[in-house]
């Protein structure tokens, strides 16, 4: 018994493309959803420390771990240092950054809010930045020092600063592996 043939292919074709129709809304959708998602937990670590900066943090093919000695001032005229307050922090160790385990994490950790308390005043104890990262691709170049006691960043040149309490132990551990084992 044959029932209805163009009518049931008819049928069959728009289920098809309806089908289809809410496929590709519900992609849209989920496209929609991610990316609102993604900028609701950076928003205002990138407005913190500013668009350009933000993506050289997360995405700069040269990424340095830097690590400050004390006192300031102590290095000599011709010993490499970073300035700061217009005081001179001597760099006692280097390490290259863009294939260490864990770097990633660490750089994506540094453009989402919930890294920093927002909440809290800035501490008043004396800074003592102990790491920078030096973030660069070509030209463009951004500093970013880390106080690891006080629990503060500071993005150079500049003086924006932020706290960052929910990852200052494992900013401290990160970089502390980078430079074991070095027997200096």
């Amino acid at each position: 018994m044959v029932t209805g043939g163009r009518a049931e292919t008819r049928l069959v074709v728009v289920r098809g493309r309806l089908v289809i129709a809410l496929i590709v809304l519900l992609g849209l959708s989920a496209a929609g959803f991610a990316w609102w998602f993604r900028w609701r937990q950076g928003h205002r670590a990138v407005a913190l420390w500013g668009g350009e900066a933000a993506a050289l943090l997360v995405r700069a093919p040269r990424v340095t771990a830097l690590q400050l000695g004390e006192p300031p001032g102590s290095a000599g005229a011709d010993d490499p240092c970073l300035e700061i307050d217009s005081r001179r922090w001597p760099i006692r160790r280097r390490r290259p950054l863009e294939t260490a385990p864990g770097v990633v994490h660490a750089r994506q950790a540094l453009v989402e809010d919930a890294s920093y308390d927002w909440t809290s005043p800035a501490p008043r104890c004396v800074r003592h930045w102990d790491y920078a990262l030096e973030f660069g691709d070509g030209s463009r170049r951004r500093t970013l020092v880390l106080d690891l006691q006080c629990r503060r960043a500071r993005l150079l040149p500049g003086s924006v600063e932020a706290d960052i309490s929910p990852i200052a132990s494992g900013m401290r551990t990160f970089l502390e592996e980078q430079f074991a084992g070095d027997g200096r």
